[in-house]
C-alpha cells in the first residue's frame, strides 16, 4: 500500500504484521511470510543455501533483523540497526562439509609431498647436469687416450715389424753362425786327421822324457809293427788327468797310411789290454757328439743291426741316425723284456737327453716301466715352468718347484707320487729354489719320528746359476723345519760336490769334554757323539770313492753341513755300493748322494748306484734306495734317476707296485 504526501511523494508503509516484528527486539524468532519482500527472502535463502546447504531444514538466524523505514521521513530518523544478542543455538556439522575438509585437508598434504618431490626432482636435476658435465670430461680423456692408443699401435706396429725383420736377420745370422762354426769344426778336424791319442803308456813324469821314442817303442811292443819307417811331426803328452792317471799322448804322424795301420792295429791288439787305447783326436764338439751317439751304437748292435759311428755320424743298417727325429723304443739297460723286432729303417732308438724336455720323456716305454715300478719319483733339472703340464698315468699325482726369474727355462724339481700315499706324504712350501721339502709320516716308515725329505739340485759352481750360499739356504730351512715337525731328516739329489772320502763327522776331544763338564749335559753329548748311532748298526765310519777329483768349494759346503746337522752320507756305506763309492757322473766323479740321520742308517734295505742309462741323463747314473716300510710288501724304495741334465727320482714302494 502506497500514500502520497503533500510533496507528491509516494510513502510506503509496512504491513502491521511487518511492523511489529521489526520493532520487537526481544522477540526469538524470525518468522517470514508471504508479505517478505523478495530481495531479502532470495538473500536469506541464499545465504542459508550457502551455510547449510539447499533444504537444510533450519530455520532460525544467528541476529533478527530490523525492517527497514519505508518512508523518507522515517528513514531520515532511522536509528543503525543493533544486533539482537542471542543465545547461540548449536547445530550440528554437516556430513558433506566435513568430508569435504577431510578431502580438503588431503589435498593439501599431497601438495606437501609435492613440494618434497619437486625439490628432489630439482637436486637429481643438478646432479645429472654434474654427471653430464663429468662424462664430457670423460669423454674428452677417452678421445685423447684414444688417440694415444692409436698412435702406440702404429708405434708398435713398426716395431713389429722392426722385430720380425730382426728375427729374420737373427735367423739369418744364427744359420750363418752355425755354418761358421761347422766350417771351423771341419777345418779343426781335418788338421787332426793325421792324429793319434795314446792312453794309458807310463808316465815317469820325466820332462826329458822323448816322447817319440816312447810310443815308437810302444807300437813295436804292445801293436807288433815296425816303427823304424813311421815318422812324425809331433809327439807329446797332454795335461794331466782328472783321475791322476799317466797323461795322454798326442802324437801327428806324417803319412796318413801309417796313421791308419796303427790305428787298426790297435783296435785288434788292445782288445784284451783295456789298460790301453789309442783313438782319433776329433774336436770338443764331436766328442760331445760322439758321447751322445755311442750308447744308441752299442744298443742297435745288440739288438742284431748294423750299426757304425763315423766321425760324429751314426748309421744305422747304412742308413743315417738322426737322434732329433727319433722316438725311442728300447728298454732301460735295467730293464729285462722281450726285444724289439728290427724294422725295415732300423731300430728306433733313444734321442739324445739334451734334446728331449721332461713332459715328452715321460710318453717314453722306459717311463711307463718306471711308473709300473716306482712309487715316488722326484726330478731334478726338469727345465719346465708354471705353464707346462705333465701327463700322468692314472693313479698319480705331482709337485713341481719351477726356477723363477730366469731368461729361459732351466733347473726345476717334480716329485712324482702314487696317489695311494696321499694319506702318508705332505708338502712343505719353502724359499728356497734349490731343494722341495717333502714329510713322510713315522708310521709309514716305522720310526719314532716323522722323516723329512729334501729333493736337492744345486747347479755347478762355475755356472751362471751358481749361488755360493745355496746350501746355507738349505741348511737353514732343514733346521727350521726339521725343529718345526720334530723329525730325523734325508736328503737326496745332485750336489754338484767333490767330498772325496774325507770325513762328514766330528770326533770331539775327549779332554775338552772334561774341562767344559759336559759329561753331565745329555744333550751336548748326544749331539757329540751322534756319529756312535753308526757303529751300533754296524755302518762304517770311514768312506770308500772312485771318485780321485779334487775336492771342490761346494765338497767343503755339503762335508760342513754335515758335522753341524749330524747327517752322514750314504754311499759307499749301504748296499751294494758298500766300500766301493760308483761315481755317479761321467764315471769320474762323485756329485749324486743319498745323506741320512743317524737313526735313519737302519730302514734302509737296499742302496745302488745303478748303470747309465742316455735316456735318462746326459752323463748321471741313477741312484736305487729301498726303506723298510709297515706297508704290505714291508719296503719303501727311493730311486733316484737323473733326467735332462739331472733327475732325482724318488721311488716309495712298500714295495707299492
Amino acid at each position: 500500500m502506497a500514500d502520497l504526501n503533500d510533496s507528491g511523494s509516494k510513502q510506503y508503509s509496512l504491513p502491521p504484521t511487518l511492523m511489529q516484528a521489526c520493532t520487537n527486539q526481544y522477540s526469538t524468532q524470525y518468522t517470514p511470510n508471504l508479505n517478505d519482500t523478495p530481495l531479502s527472502s532470495n538473500v536469506i535463502s541464499s545465504s542459508r543455501q550457502i551455510l547449510y546447504g539447499a533444504d537444510n531444514g533450519y530455520a532460525f538466524t544467528p541476529y533478527h533483523l530490523q525492517a527497514p523505514h519505508t518512508t523518507p521521513a522515517q528513514m531520515g530518523h532511522q536509528t543503525p540497526s543493533v544486533p539482537i544478542p542471542m543465545h547461540p543455538i548449536s547445530t550440528p556439522p554437516h556430513p558433506d562439509l566435513l568430508m569435504f575438509m577431510h578431502e580438503v585437508r588431503e589435498k593439501l598434504q599431497k601438495l606437501d609431498i609435492l613440494e618434497d618431490i619437486l625439490s628432489r626432482l630439482v637436486d637429481m636435476e643438478e646432479h645429472c647436469n654434474n654427471l653430464d658435465s663429468e662424462i664430457c670430461g670423460i669423454k674428452t680423456e677417452l678421445k685423447a687416450q684414444t688417440s694415444n692408443i692409436v698412435s702406440l699401435d702404429k708405434g708398435l706396429g713398426g716395431l713389429h715389424s722392426k722385430l720380425q725383420e730382426i728375427e729374420t736377420q737373427n735367423i739369418t745370422l744364427t744359420d750363418e753362425n752355425y755354418k761358421l762354426q761347422e766350417k771351423i769344426i771341419d777345418q779343426q778336424k781335418r788338421s787332426m786327421r793325421d792324429n793319434l791319442i795314446f792312453k794309458g803308456i807310463y808316465d815317469d813324469h820325466n820332462p826329458t822324457e822323448n816322447t817319440e821314442e816312447t810310443v815308437k817303442d810302444f807300437i813295436k811292443r804292445e801293436l807288433g809293427l815296425e816303427s823304424k819307417d813311421i815318422n812324425f811331426h809331433v809327439v807329446h803328452r797332454l795335461r794331466p788327468r782328472q783321475d791322476r792317471g799317466p797323461r795322454n799322448i798326442l802324437a801327428k804322424f806324417e803319412r796318413r797310411k801309417d796313421r791308419n795301420r796303427v790305428l787298426e792295429a790297435a783296435k785288434k791288439e788292445l782288445k784284451q789290454k783295456p789298460q790301453y787305447y789309442v783313438h782319433e783326436q776329433f774336436p770338443v764338439e764331436i766328442i760331445e757328439r760322439r758321447r751322445e751317439l755311442i750308447p744308441i751304437l752299442k744298443d742297435a748292435r745288440e739288438k742284431g743291426h748294423e750299426a757304425v759311428l763315423v766321425e760324429d755320424k751314426l748309421f744305422i743298417n747304412k742308413r743315417r741316425f738322426d737322434p732329433r727325429q727319433c722316438v725311442p723304443q728300447i728298454n732301460p739297460q735295467h730293464q729285462q723284456g722281450p726285444r724289439q723286432p728290427p724294422t725295415d729303417h732300423g731300430p728306433q732308438q733313444p734321442p739324445s737327453d739334451q734334446h728331449i724336455p721332461m713332459s715328452s720323456k715321460l710318453k717314453f716305454t722306459e717311463f711307463s716301466n718306471i711308473f709300473q715300478t716306482y712309487d715316488v719319483l722326484v726330478f731334478v733339472e726338469t727345465k719346465l715352468d708354471d705353464l707346462d703340464i705333465i701327463d700322468l698315468p692314472d693313479g698319480f699325482s705331482y709337485v713341481t718347484k719351477n726356477r723363477k726369474g730366469a731368461t729361459k727355462k732351466s733347473g726345476g724339481i717334480v716329485i712324482i707320487y702314487k696317489n695311494i700315499l696321499k694319506q702318508f706324504i705332505s708338502f712343505i712350501e719353502s724359499e728356497s729354489q734349490y731343494v722341495q721339502w717333502f714329510k713322510f709320516q713315522k708310521c709309514l716308515l716305522n720310526c719314532e719320528k716323522d722323516v723329512l725329505f729334501g729333493a736337492v739340485y744345486i747347479p755347478p759352481e762355475n755356472s751362471k746359476y751358481a749361488n755360493t750360499d745355496a746350501f746355507e739356504e738349505i741348511e737353514i730351512e732343514l733346521l727350521t723345519f726339521a725343529d718345526k715337525f720334530d723329525s730325523y731328516v734325508s736328503l737326496i739329489g745332485d750336489f754338484n760336490a767333490k767330498t772325496g772320502t774325507r770325513d762328514d763327522f766330528i770326533v770331539p776331544d775327549e779332554s775338552l769334554i772334561g774341562i767344559f763338564e759336559l759329561e753331565s749335559d745329555d744333550e751336548i753329548l748326544s749331539y757329540m757323539l751322534d756319529y756312535e748311532q753308526l757303529k751300533l748298526q754296524n755302518i762304517p765310519l770311514s768312506r770308500m770313492s772312485e771318485c780321485h777329483c779334487n775336492i771342490n768349494n761346494y765338497g767343503h759346503k755339503l762335508l760342513d753341513m754335515c758335522k753341524k746337522l749330524n747327517v752322514y752320507i750314504a754311499n759307499s756305506r749301504l748296499g751294494s755300493d758298500i766300500g766301493i763309492g760308483r761315481t755317479t757322473c761321467k764315471d769320474i766323479s762323485v756329485i749324486d748322494y743319498l745323506l741320512l740321520s743317524s737313526k735313519l742308517f737302519s730302514i734302509v734295505d737296499e742302496f745302488e748306484i745303478l748303470d747309465f742309462v742316455p735316456l735318462f741323463s746326459d752323463v748321471h747314473n741313477a741312484i736305487h734306495i729301498v726303506f723298510k716300510s709297515v706297508l704290505p710288501h714291508d719296503q719303501i724304495i727311493f730311486h733316484h734317476i737323473l733326467i735332462h741334465h739331472k733327475c732325482i727320482s724318488m721311488q716309495s714302494s712298500g714295495t707299492l707296485q
